[in-house]
Parts: C-alpha cells; structure tokens; sequence
C-alpha cells in the first residue's frame, strides 16, 4: 500500500465519526444543558446551589471514572455492545427522572443511574475514531467531539421551551427527552463499529509537528492482544503528565457551564436570555472543537491543546469583567470556543501516544484520570460563590486553567527533543555487513518522521540500538546499527578560530566523553542569566502593576493614624508560628525588673518586632496583600519614640474590583485592637514635635473605689456622666440647638486623686484619655488643631490650669481685651497661646463637641472666672483630705485576702482591724497620698500597720503644718 493510499474502510470510517457525534450528542452535550437544571432544581426542589450541582458532577464523575473500564471492554469486546447496554440504560434513567419529586431521588437517577449509563456510550466512539483515522485524527475526533456541542445548543432551549414557555412539566418533558434520544442512540449502535485490521505496517500520511505515533501490526498481533491489555502506555512519559494538566484544568472547566445563567441573571438578565447565554457557549464550543481539530492536524495536536487551555484560562480570569448583554454573549462565544478546543484535543493527544491496539485503554485512563477534578471542581465552584462572590470564583476558572496548561507545556515538551535538530547532522553513518554510508535526506520518509525524533539524545551522540523499533514497524533486512556523526557541525565551528581545533575536540569527546562545543554552549547560557534575571524582574514588575490596577482594590493608610497600628498589631499576632526574621530594638524607658535584680544595674529590655515588607494574607474567604512601606520603616527606627509597632504606610489591597473586604479586614483588626485594650485606658499625648498624637502610656483599668472621696458625690458625678453620654441624651441636646459637650472641675489639695479620678472614669466608660499640656503649646492655632484631631467621645485632661492662667485684674483685663492675653501675679512665664485661644477651642463657634473635658487645680480661687463660668465647667467636684470611713475602706482594701496577703485573716477579721485603724485617723486632716505612702511599707501585716498608725499619726501631726489654701466649698454643683 502506498505511502499516498488511505487504510482500508477509509469511508466507512466517516460514517463512523457521524454515529460516534451522535452518541456524545445524547450524552454530553446533554450533560452541559445542567445549568437549565440547576436554575428549575433550586426553585422547585430548594436545595442549596452546591447540593444541586453535585447532581451534575456525580455523573460527570461516574463518566470519566468508569472510562478505563469502558476503554478496556472496547479494546477486548468492540464498541457495539457497550452502545447498546448504555443507550438502554441511558433512556431507562430519563423515564427514572421524570417519576422523582425529591432530591435523593433526582440524586439517585439522573446523577447516578445517568453516570453510569453514559460512561458505558461516551468512551467507545472516541476510541473507534481515534483508532479509524490516524491521518484526519483531530479534525475526526473534533467533528466527534462537536457533537455534544451541537447537543448543548439543542437541550438547553428544547427544554427551556418545554419547561417554560409550554409548561409541558417536568415529567413529561424529561420523556420528550427520552424519546428523541432512542433513534439518535440507535443510529450510534449500527454505526461505531471497529476498522477492519491492517495487514501492512501503516504509514503516516505526513508526520505531525510535535509527536510520534505507534504504527499497526499483523492480524495475528491484532488477535493477541485482545486477549491481554497492555498497560504500558502508563508509564509513559509524556502520557503522565498530559493526564496530569488535564485533570488539574478540570477543576474550572465546566464551571461557567453550571453557573453562567445565574451570573447572567444575577446583572439583570431574564431568565430565557441567561438560558441563551449557555447555548451561545455550546455553540461556540462546536466551532472550536472542530476548528482547531482541523488545524492540529497541521500545527500539532498538543500545541493547539497547550494554547486552547491557556486561552480559556485568560478567558475565565475575565469571567466578571462582562457585566452587559453584549459583554456576556462576547465572553460566553469566547469561553466556548477554548474550552471546546481543549476537550476535542485531549482524544488527539492521546492518540499521538498510543499504540492504535489500546487507543481504548488509552482514552479511558485519560479521562479516568480527570473523573475526581470533574466530580468535586462544580462543588467547589459553588462553595467559592456562596462564600466569596463570582470574581473569586472567575479567579478559581482561570487559574486551574492556566495551571493546567504549564503542566500540558511539559507533555508537549517531552513529546519530542527539540533542542536536537536533523540540521545538525552532516552526515549519517549506518553500519551495515557492507559498511556503506548514507546522507540523512537519503533516508526513507517514515525513518526520518518517526525514528528519527524518537531517538534519545544519548543513543543521537553515541549510537542506538534500532532493530526492534523496525520490528515493531515490519521493516526487516535494514541496518543493525544506526550512528549519527556530529563531528562535521563542530569542525565548522571550531576551525575557522584555531586550525585542528576540531581534531582536539574529537580527542577529548572521545576520551571524557565531554563535547567543548556543549560547554562552550552553557558558558554563553550562563553569562545572559543576570541580564534575563533583570528582565524578569522588570516584568515582573509591571505585571504586578497592571493586577493592581485592573484587578486589585486598595486601601493606603497613614503611618501616624492609629487604625496603621490596629492593622499592624493583627498581622504580627497572625504571623507565621514560625517566622525568622525580627527587628531588635532597645525600649528606652523599661527595663526587665528580674534580670536588672541579678545583675545589679539597669538593663533595658529589647524588643524585637517581626519584620515584613509585604504579608499575604487569607481572611474571611478573601486573599490580602499588606504591604509596609520600607523608606518609612527605616525612618521611623532612627525616632527614639518609635516603639516598633506601627508608624510607616500601609497598603491593603484585595483581589476584587470592591473595596468591601478590604474595609471588613480593617474592621476586624480593629476589633482585635479594642479587645486587647478593653482592660486598660490608652492615655495620649502629642509627640515631641508637637505634630500628631500619640499613645504616651497603657494603664490597667482602675476602680472608682480606689479614689476616696464624698460617696454621694461620687455617686452624682458617675450619673452626671452616664447621663451625658447616653445616645438619648446627644439626640435631645441637639433637636434644642444644645451644645453637647460636658465639664468638670477636679479641685483639692496636692495628693487627694484628681489625676486618678479622671483616669479612673476614662476607665470606668471605656474612653481614652487625651492629656493637654497648654506650656508645650506655641499658639493658639496650634491649640486649635490638637483639639480638632482629638476624637469624640473621649477625655479631654487639662492638669494643673491655676499654673497656666490665673485671675486677671482690673488692668490685665483690658491687657487681655487688646491682645487676648493673661499673665500670672506669681511668675513671668507666660504660656505662648493665649486664654481666649483655650475659651474658643472649649465653647467657642468652631469648638468640637462629644468629649469630656476635665480641669484640675489646687487653687481653684485663683482661676479666671471666664474659665469656670457655667457651659464650660458644669460641675465642680472637692477631692478633700481623708475621712475615717475611707481610711476603713483603704484598709480592707488594702489587706483584702484575694490579694495575697501574707497573714492569712478572713474578711470578718481585716473589717475588725479596720474599725480600730480608722479610729485612728484624724478627720479632714491625712490626704489619701499620705496614707497610701504608710500602707506601702506596712503591707506584710495588718498587725503591724494597726499598731504603728498611732505613732505615724503623731509624727505627721507633729511636723509643721500652716494653711495654704482656700478651697471653694460649694456643694459641687456649677
């Protein structure tokens, strides 16, 4: 038979690839009408999206898993009884169908009795026509293919129009289905049936651009192994990973298939124009199974494969950019296209590989190989929408895609050794009985398309072994030994630069058996790595900015705002547990208490901070990218205030055209922030440049009982405050044009807790305190900006304010009607800002309102009555000397049994000793700093302190004490 000449039953075999289009007809492109089902079962049935979509995937599981059984019944049996059991099984599961009314049922019958029905039809005819026309492989096995195609443009609008627009039912519409499905099966039985067997070895018609394919045998080969599969296509190493990319790109293949009509309608489209989105899909598909089948025939089937599946890949990343009616119908053609593409080659491909015995035992492991990916890829597909929204679940399509494509770009690579060229062979030594040489364009056409690429490149450079590959082929009387000289490239090369340095080069290969000519080769290869290593960095680098431009959404924050250090703080606590690389950094200000004890001196402690530029993030179904700026990180290390938290921008960016993530991530660090400070009160200070605020210091929450003083009229300023900040109590002052803001007035003797009052109610109302230092202000507007970033609903500390601004007399009054200014009777230093400044920045026309302003002073009768009028200070609360009662009071405290104390004494005694040591105390004469400083050396004993406060009472009374000042005793009210 010629070289020119087709195999015998060359036209039979078209009428083959029509009964084998029909098969898949009835059973896959059945199968990708799902989504019309998806929509009617979540109405009808209502179960979740992912429970439905497991009706889909079990059968397309069930499909791919029994496919290397089938493909080994139809290597032993033919096709034809397959055919038939599966088509009778196929239509008894429709009849099935349309009895159920209940999930498990749907489950049970289409999902499972369906599967394996199909499984039995689906393999055999891609088999037959692989095995039928080696020569037209891809454009047979696409027309093939196509059918299911063509199937889903038919099923999908057959049964949107039985379902919805007649309203035939769902029973009756299923029997429809069944009874135009029998002929169309019946036609598939007679004709898919094997080729007559070969008595000649085949020849290839033209060889392909990227493989090799195993020839035919005798008929007495053919009858052999019927009888015993042979398994050695399974380890081949192109066929692993093939199988390999191909599975991996079956996660998101038939995603958009089971969800495009929910996309479609989820941005306004009807529900009959979403059902025309997946027959536009299935339309486009029969293009591109056909197309592309025909070209890589020419092209190379795997090229065509690896470039489909990295199509549909870019494809499915642009899955959500389409959000109109023309968008979608674009991106459906398109998508339908490439992924018809890659399920009309992978038959093709594996065809190239197997011998034309096992192309069943072939492509039924194949698709075995891909039965998992298809079984869980549509769950999965449905738990990323349920829990992340459509762009993540685009992001899943496209990258199991393209993954899938790198790893078919291996198989393709290991189909041939393209790095060894029939270019670079000068002449051909074959050695024979005779000894005669030949040219390599002397060889015959099938030696130089098929032994020649499958030579490995050791046997090219040294000589191979060649008998049984012409065995295999029927070829006998040809040469023993096959051995291609090479020498003639590399004297080309060498001579013209040193005369005989070829004749070295031969010497050497022959003795080291190492070829200058290739380490010269590698020389030159490593010497463009650092230049191709800058270039992947530079594109690296603008690939990444295009993502973030066009698929990134960001939020930068500042590194002086405090939400900078509540994000930082949740990504230190959620670092890796095992993570290497720190920032130390001395902690000016503390110190390690046991170990400065051991060595006898002060030894600061050092803080070590992990350190990151940039921390990829998975939160609440979403991937975050944080990125810390490193010029701000570096600057913020030379401020000695820095404390190695927080301080230098952040990025946050989310996949995701919404910043809505990004915005709940900030939320959630927020929250962990506020819990790990809901026991302390965080106190605020400007910083040394007077530029921003910032955290001075972390205190433990203290409580009001600590603070002694008139218990009622503690209790008036607790109800006072709890009534301010009341939301009833903002919305009443503001419908009758009220200020909402409130004052107070902490006065007393040096030592009675006004400091600690005002920390304890920041405390006791979960506010943070803001301290206001009016000497360190330079101006007024200065003044005025640190109250303006001072938040609502806070504690506003003024200490000490008889220090800054003392009464005005007659004269400095009008000093201060012309400039605004104030001077002391007592001192020269004047504050920079002035009174009117602070006056304006409390009740003036552009005051802040929602805080708690509390002044303290020790000579209240010396203040500015402008200062302490009412509307700015609403109450005034004496912190007087101790009484008898609150020593008491100290005393339980004090030695109370739950905080360890060293003489073990129940309640009931610690209240006795207590009665006898407040008798002791002296009215409205100790302050409370004074006994606190007795109670601090007498801490071991309740004893010892109620016998030796007699004795320190007398010492205190005995030192000279004279009246300093005049207090203001008012009942506390303004």
């Amino acid at each position: 038979m010629g070289a020119s000449q087709p195999p015998p039953g060359y036209d039979r075999s078209w009428l083959a690839v029509v009964g084998a289009s029909l098969s898949l007809f009835c059973t896959v492109g059945f199968l990708n009408a799902f989504g019309i089902f998806q929509e009617y079962y979540q109405t009808y049935i209502g179960e979740s999206e992912s429970n439905i979509s497991w009706i889909g995937s079990i059968s397309i599981f069930i499909i791919y898993l029994g496919a290397p059984a089938s493909g080994i019944l139809t290597d032993r049996l033919g096709p034809t009884i397959l055919l038939c059991i599966g088509s009778i099984g196929q239509l008894f599961a429709l009849f099935m169908t349309s009895l159920c009314r209940q999930y498990y049922q749907v489950f049970l019958a289409q999902g499972v009795l369906l599967g394996v029905s199909m499984s039995l039809i689906f393999c055999p005819p891609v088999a037959v026509v692989s095995r039928r026309m080696p020569h037209r492989r891809g454009l047979a096995l696409g027309l093939t293919i196509g059918g299911s195609s063509i199937g889903g443009i038919i099923w999908p609008i057959m049964l949107e129009q039985l379902l919805n627009k007649r309203q035939l039912g769902f029973g009756w519409t299923m029997r429809v289905v069944a009874f135009t499905m029998a002929p169309l099966l019946a036609i598939a039985c007679i004709t898919v049936v094997d080729a007559p067997t070969p008595q000649a070895p085949l020849s290839p018609l033209h060889a392909a651009s990227d493989g090799y394919e195993k020839g035919a045998t005798s008929s007495n080969d053919e009858l052999q192994s019927r009888s015993k599969a042979n398994y050695s296509v399974l380890k081949n190493k192109t066929f692993v990973p093939l199988c390999g990319g191909l599975a991996l790109g079956y996660f998101g293949l038939f995603t958009p298939l089971f969800f495009v009509t929910g996309f479609g309608a989820q941005h306004g489209l009807s529900t009959s124009t979403a059902f025309y989105l997946l027959s536009g899909l299935n339309g486009a598909s029969f293009l591109g199974r056909v197309i592309p089948g025909f070209l890589a025939d020419r092209y190379g089937h795997f090229n065509l494969c690896v470039l489909a599946t990295f199509a549909a890949g870019i494809v499915g990343f642009s899955w959500t950019a389409a959000t109109s009616l023309p968008g979608l119908v674009v991106w459906s053609l398109a998508y339908g296209f490439s992924s018809g593409a890659i399920m009309s080659l992978q038959g093709a491909c594996v065809g190239k590989i197997a011998h034309h015995r096992h192309q069943g035992l072939a492509v039924g492991f194949m698709m075995g190989s891909i039965a998992v990916t298809a079984l869980v890829g549509p769950p999965i597909s449905g738990q990323i929408l349920a829990h992340a929204g459509y762009f993540a679940l685009s992001m899943w399509t496209g990258a199991t895609l393209v993954a899938g494509a790198a790893i078919l770009a291996v198989a393709r690579w290991r189909t041939s050794w393209s790095w060894i060229h029939l270019q670079w062979i000068s002449e051909l030594r074959v050695l024979d009985e005779g000894a005669h040489r030949t040219k390599a364009s002397d060889l015959p056409e099938f030696i130089r398309a098929e032994v020649v690429p499958r030579a490995p490149k050791a046997q090219l450079a040294r000589g191979f072994d060649v008998p049984q590959v012409f065995a295999d082929h029927g070829i006998s009387g040809m040469a023993s030994v096959w051995l291609f000289h090479i020498a003639g490239a590399s004297h080309a090369l060498l001579d013209p630069w040193s005369q005989g340095a070829g004749v070295v080069r031969d010497v050497l290969t022959r003795w080291s058996e190492l070829d200058i000519t290739q380490i010269g080769s590698l020389v030159a290869i490593a010497g463009t790595l650092p230049t191709a290593w800058r270039l992947m960095q530079c594109a690296w680098r603008e690939a990444y900015s295009c993502i973030r431009r066009f698929f990134l959404a960001s939020v930068t924050i500042p590194g002086g705002d405090p939400v900078n250090r509540s994000v930082v703080k949740w990504v230190l606590v959620n670092r890796p547990r095992h993570y290497r690389s720190f920032t130390g950094r001395t902690e000016v200000g503390r110190a390690n208490p046991d170990r400065a004890a051991a060595l006898k001196k002060t030894r600061h402690t050092v803080q070590y901070c992990p350190h990151w530029n940039t921390r990829w993030l998975w939160f609440k179904g979403n991937f975050f990218v944080v990125t810390r700026a490193v010029g701000d990180f570096n600057s913020s290390l030379s401020d000695p205030s820095y404390d190695g938290i927080g301080g230098e921008d952040l990025t946050i960016s989310c996949f995701g055209w919404s910043a809505h993530p990004v915005r709940n991530f900030i939320e959630a660090c927020r929250e962990y922030a506020d819990r790990q400070t809901q026991y302390f009160v965080i106190i605020y200070s400007r910083d040394r440049y007077g530029m921003s605020w910032k955290a001075k210091a972390r205190k433990p929450l203290r409580h009001l009982d600590t603070v002694h003083f008139d218990l009622g009229l503690k209790q008036e300023l607790l109800a006072d405050i709890r009534n301010y900040l009341d939301p009833k109590t903002q919305m009443r002052y503001q419908s009758r044009s009220m200020p909402y803001r409130r004052g107070y007035l902490f006065y007393g003797p040096p030592g009675t807790g006004k400091s600690s009052l005002s920390v304890a109610i920041a405390g006791e109302f979960g506010l943070d305190l803001y301290e206001v230092k009016i000497p360190s202000v330079a101006t007024d507007a200065d003044l005025e900006q640190m109250f303006q970033e001072i938040p609502p609903r806070c504690v506003v500390l003024l200490e000490d304010i008889d220090a800054v601004w003392v009464e005005r007399s007659s004269n400095q009054e009008k000093i201060s009607s012309g400039n605004g200014r104030a001077h002391s009777p007592e001192s020269s230093n004047v504050p920079n800002c002035t009174l009117s400044g602070l006056l304006n920045v409390l009740d003036g026309v552009g005051s802040q309102e929602g805080r708690i302003v509390i002044m303290t002073t020790n000579r209240p009768e010396q203040l500015d009555s402008a200062l302490i009028r009412p509307g700015r200070v609403d109450m005034k609360v004496l912190l007087g000397n101790i009484s008898p009662e609150s020593a008491a009071d100290m005393f339980v405290r004090m030695f109370s049994p739950d905080l360890g104390c060293t003489t073990q004494l129940k309640m009931e005694e610690i209240e006795k000793l207590s009665v006898q040591f407040s008798s002791m105390i002296p009215e409205d004469t100790l302050t409370p700093s004074q006994l606190q400083g007795f109670f601090q050396v007498q801490l071991e004993s309740p004893y010892r302190a109620v016998e030796s406060i007699g004795s320190w009472v007398e010492k205190e009374l005995a030192r000279a004490h004279f009246k300093e000042f005049e207090f203001i005793t008012s009942n506390g009210k303004a």
